[in-house]
């Protein structure tokens, strides 16, 4: 949203290219109206998160699919965070994220070819946000910016976590996925201290600028 302010006798209207935070009652398990032009940093139902913790492999058939859990918590101060189940090559694409550093007995991830392919058209990921959930399934969106032009399109969770890290990228939750399913950060807290996960550790290459003020 816009508003045009500034009004000189005999001329037109001076245009102040202002955004407008606007409060969408959005439901959590809707998308977002991408079409319109929504923005994440323009609807109060987000916040800015980070990852918060990573836990330790707890699939019921491990040797055939392990998985782990991962918690997003707001930047700010909150009482809860989101967790969620990832394959474990998902979680170790956030980790070599998280670290800045690449794997070096692997070849090239998903992430890092997109990333690539980005930044040889001169363009960068400028955010991501993780926006609601179907059928248990959670959905994510990332925009990338080439020059005045910016572009949206649909991502898993765990891309758009890892491409948000590698691009020092805000990552926006909607709140309303956190207050219907996050869990308590008082439980997450014993889960540390229980030792079956992990406070996530944050490269400066890997935080934004919210998190450096924070």
């Amino acid at each position: 949203m816009y508003f045009i302010t500034g009004f000189v006798p005999g001329l037109s209207p001076t245009v102040r290219w202002r955004r407008s935070r606007v409060v969408v009652c959005q439901d959590p398990t809707v998308a977002p109206n991408f079409k319109g032009g929504w923005m994440p940093e323009d609807d109060t139902d987000y916040t800015e998160v980070r990852v918060l913790t990573m836990s330790r492999k707890v699939s019921y058939k491990e040797e055939v699919c392990p998985t782990c859990l991962i918690s997003l918590a707001p930047i700010k101060l909150h009482s809860k965070a989101l967790k969620m189940t990832l394959s474990g090559s998902q979680v170790d694409s956030i980790k070599y994220a998280l670290s800045g550093s690449k794997d070096k007995t692997s070849r090239p991830s998903t992430q890092d070819l997109f990333t690539n392919v980005i930044r040889s058209n001169n363009g960068i990921v400028s955010k991501c946000a993780i926006t609601h959930v179907q059928n248990e399934i959670y959905f994510a969106r990332i925009w990338i910016r080439t020059g005045y032009r910016t572009v949206g399109m649909d991502a898993r969770p765990s891309d758009a976590i890892v491409l948000a890290l590698k691009n020092q990228a805000p990552l926006y939750l909607n709140k309303r996925l956190l207050a219907k399913w996050g869990v308590s950060m008082k439980a997450i807290a014993k889960e540390v201290e229980n030792g079956t996960s992990s406070i996530a550790q944050y490269n400066e290459k890997a935080k934004t600028s919210a998190m450096i003020r924070e």
